[in-house]
């Protein structure tokens, strides 16, 4: 870059400096100090003024085609997955190399869990300053909670899962195939904040409500719309994922949304007495949070916020969860935005 200014005199031959040589641009709808945005490069992520580099890590599941014949296929979740990778690699220059994509009959539940721990043994993923982004769009479900359990469950009660691909069928065992709880998810994310901080989103475009199948849809529902959850999904077994939740010390979380979690921010399709919905090929989350994602820089963003800015219907509210909602898109500082 050439120097064309010697020793600037103040902030405004400064600015000058940097409009000449195309490295920020005005935003004319604005009228205050925001105005001025740094020019974008391929591989930075616009953080209000500034620009920093990308240093964001994915897994990015997106799920259409179950194997049990008793679930539907979807026809939106492996696009919303594609969509929300391309927003990654386009929009915010995240490395493809950085990204792991399951897709249908990779989204094995042993994959899926897999590729988290994975996840934990990266030594690319910097501690503190790398985010990592979790996206699932597929069938939810809700479950009884087994009592029994190795680590002294006693509440018999409805907890939140997620669906993979084989959910439902026989393993190599003859045992049939579970779905990933949220206590297994969550201690997961825990082990995987512990490893490279707690700049960590998990983001799903499904629903768990502890619901009957029969209760009915509101009537503004779009004719064709289908819910992203399975009912009655197959029973937890007692020893379900107990070598990652279980040992000393350990505390379970048995539900995926809590205002304490500080290991990470969850973002979910709907709250926990509503269905998520895919209507025209992709659901209805997903596609409202991309178009506001899009719109504005993400350094201008808080994960509060930018929930508050989607275009929802009334029967479909989304939620941020978690302690750490306050901070900005991909962000290890809490900020106000």
């Amino acid at each position: 870059m050439e120097n064309n200014v010697r020793n600037p005199l103040n902030i405004m031959e400064l600015a000058k400096y940097a409009i000449d040589n195309n490295l920020v641009s005005i935003n004319e709808s604005e009228t205050t100090p925001n105005a001025w945005v740094a020019k974008r490069r391929d591989t930075d992520i616009g953080v209000g003024t500034f620009t920093r580099q990308a240093n964001i890590f994915a897994l990015i599941i997106g799920i259409d085609k179950y194997q049990c014949k008793e679930y539907k296929d979807l026809q939106g979740a492996c696009s919303d997955a594609d969509n929300f990778e391309a927003y990654l690699v386009e929009a915010l220059g995240t490395p493809k190399a950085n990204i792991v994509n399951l897709r249908d009959e990779q989204a094995t539940r042993s994959a899926i869990i897999d590729e988290l721990i994975k996840m934990k043994d990266n030594e690319d993923i910097q501690r503190d300053t790398a985010a990592i982004v979790i996206y699932f769009a597929g069938y939810g479900a809700a479950t009884t909670d087994p009592v029994g359990r190795a680590d002294g469950n006693t509440s018999n009660e409805k907890i939140g899962m997620l669906c993979p691909t084989d959910i439902g069928v026989l393993d190599k065992s003859g045992d049939v195939v579970n779905g990933i709880p949220a206590r297994t998810i969550n201690q997961l994310l825990l082990e995987l904040s512990l490893a490279h901080g707690n700049n960590i989103t998990l983001i799903l475009d499904c629903s768990y409500a502890a619901l009957p199948s029969d209760t009915q849809k509101p009537a503004d529902v779009p004719a064709g719309a289908e819910r992203r959850q399975i009912f009655d999904p197959p029973k937890l077994s007692l020893s379900c994922d107990q070598q990652i939740y279980s040992g000393p010390g350990k505390k379970l979380v048995p539900e995926f949304g809590s205002s304490l979690l500080s290991s990470h921010v969850l973002l979910t399709a709907c709250s926990p007495l509503q269905f998520a919905y895919e209507s025209q090929g992709g659901g209805l989350f997903t596609r409202a949070l991309l178009k506001v994602m899009k719109e504005r820089p993400i350094g201008n963003l808080t994960y509060k916020s930018l929930i508050r800015r989607l275009d929802m219907p009334g029967y479909q509210t989304p939620l941020s969860e978690g302690r750490h909602i306050n901070r900005r898109l991909f962000d290890s500082r809490d900020r106000t935005a």
